[in-house]
């Protein structure tokens, strides 16, 4: 099997020579190191070079002529790459020796999944350990695995990035469209075994309630959730996923002409849900412009005839009851 690394960077001279050093400390090591760099301004670029230049393996690196942002960035680096699995890294993580081993053997076994992803330790900037995962995290505030969307975890066969790449302009997030791809065929498998660590600052690009460094709980994302901030951008939200559900449904009208007939069914069920949350989402925010009582009895009402089913059920009805509508 051959093993590739997707790498994208921006401005990451302060922590990549780190993650770097742990490609060349694998006991597995890639068969090609693949980097796209955003138009650095920093050193970057010069530890590219130097890296590349004494690396144990074959490493090529490309420079965009024009920054592209984060998701294109790593459409780059993806679409160049040429292994049967792919690695997809984050420049400021760090690799435990043994994740490319551990992983690979993972692909051997479960020839049916996709994408495998695995569990990471959280770490403040200088990699001390916080004692918490990335997995325990998501685990300790009720959110579904199906939530569990990290790119820099994950491990992509060619068999899915042949079908679903590559990205289209306007969609946000590299992970989002390749674990939305491999959810839709029930082709991920989530590994809880830490093989890295996963370091957060300031810079990092997602500032989510569950990478925090301390111990959340259920009562945290309620907290989060029900917040004013919360429903003053919902409709914002919205609309933008609602665009981003646009899109996917390009990639899997395209999907379709691609794949083998084993997976065209599910496409047609994923595309199904897509349209369903796309009209959830439409009608949550035509219910919360209403006033109280009207708001009330339509949110109950669409809530019956299972309407918040892609709402977090009860969840999404306390949400759109709570906000501030037209009253």
């Amino acid at each position: 099997m051959k093993i590739s690394i997707a790498l994208a960077t921006y401005n990451g001279a302060r922590y990549l020579p780190d993650q770097l050093k742990s490609f060349i400390d694998q006991t597995r090591m890639p068969d090609e190191l693949v980097i796209n760099d955003d138009g650095s301004t920093d050193d970057t670029i010069m530890i590219i070079e130097r890296f590349a230049k004494n690396a144990p393996f074959p490493v090529y690196y490309f420079l965009n002529k024009k920054n592209l942002g984060y998701t294109r960035n790593f459409d780059e680096a993806i679409m160049k790459t040429s292994g049967d699995l792919v690695f997809l890294s984050d420049q400021d993580d760090v690799w435990f020796p043994g994740k490319i081993a551990h992983v690979e053997s993972l692909a051997e076994n479960n020839p049916e999944n996709l994408v495998i992803m695995n569990n990471a330790a959280l770490t403040d900037e200088d990699l001390n350990e916080v004692g918490l995962t990335a997995l325990g995290q998501f685990r300790s505030t009720g959110v579904s695995s199906n939530c569990f969307v990290y790119g820099c975890f994950c491990a992509v066969r060619r068999e899915l990035l042949n079908i679903c790449m590559p990205i289209p302009d306007g969609f946000k997030g590299h992970d989002n469209w390749i674990v939305g791809f491999a959810d839709a065929f029930g082709a991920r498998l989530i590994d809880d075994v830490v093989l890295q660590y996963y370091r957060r600052h300031d810079y990092n690009e997602s500032q989510i309630l569950v990478n925090r460094l301390k111990k959340i709980s259920r009562i945290d994302r309620y907290k989060e959730a029900f917040n004013h901030n919360y429903n003053a951008v919902f409709d914002r939200d919205a609309k933008f996923t609602i665009d981003q559900r646009y899109l996917f449904l390009q990639g899997i009208f395209v999907a379709k002409s691609r794949c083998c007939i084993k997976y065209q069914h599910k496409l047609e069920l994923i595309e199904k849900k897509t349209y369903e949350v796309i009209d959830s989402l439409e009608v949550r925010m035509h219910i919360r412009k209403k006033k109280l009582l009207t708001k009330s009895l339509l949110a109950i009402y669409y809530f019956s005839n299972g309407g918040y089913k892609h709402a977090s059920g009860i969840n999404g009805l306390i949400k759109d009851l709570y906000c501030k509508g037209n009253s």
